[in-house]
């Protein structure tokens, strides 16, 4: 079986379920998201990993995430037709995107787990607070940060297949396979 590219409305409604789940999208926006469902290239995963950076990001984001993009040129004139590579660069440019050096430090460190280890999410933000990423804030605990990083990476797509408790609260997860 050979898998098709889905079409560019296909990728915008990725896209735009993993940006806002079922809320609305500010008018605004739209023009601009289906520009970047364009750039996904049919790609499912570029599409979710696209949404998953836009997540709780302001309005003035979404053309700076596009003009991003299109120095990446992920155009199919210039990658061929190598999808691994264009996903490879949608999830570096989600790396270099993280808001603060400690996630990044927190990602990196989740590279000594062996490919497709589930991480729980408490431990790993016990280890990643005894590894000394975490600070806290006068108004946060070390937890809450370590719980806000765990959500940003896992927002990001970097990390997935979260299991999931009866609240919908995520208790593990793997690192990308990509990442």
């Amino acid at each position: 079986w050979s898998l098709k590219e889905l079409s560019d409305h296909r990728c915008w409604l990725i896209l735009k379920e993993n940006a806002f789940g079922a809320g609305e999208v500010p008018n605004g926006l739209q023009h601009v998201g289906f520009k970047i469902a364009q750039r996904c290239r049919g790609l499912p995963l570029a599409a979710s990993v696209l949404g998953g950076m836009l997540r709780n990001k302001g309005e003035d984001e979404w053309p700076t995430l596009d003009d991003q993009l299109r120095t990446l040129k992920l155009g199919i004139q210039s990658l061929g037709g190598d999808e691994i590579t264009v996903v490879t660069e949608i999830l570096k440019l989600s790396f270099d995107r993280l808001p603060h050096p400690s996630l990044k430090k927190c990602l990196a460190y989740c590279s000594i787990f062996p490919r497709g280890f589930q991480m729980e999410r408490n431990q790993l933000i016990q280890l990643w607070a005894a590894e000394g990423f975490l600070h806290p804030r006068h108004d946060m605990y070390m937890e809450e940060v370590g719980n806000e990083c765990f959500s940003i990476l896992l927002d990001s797509i970097l990390f997935q297949d979260g299991e999931k408790d009866d609240y919908w609260n995520v208790l593990n997860c793997k690192m990308h396979d990509l990442v």
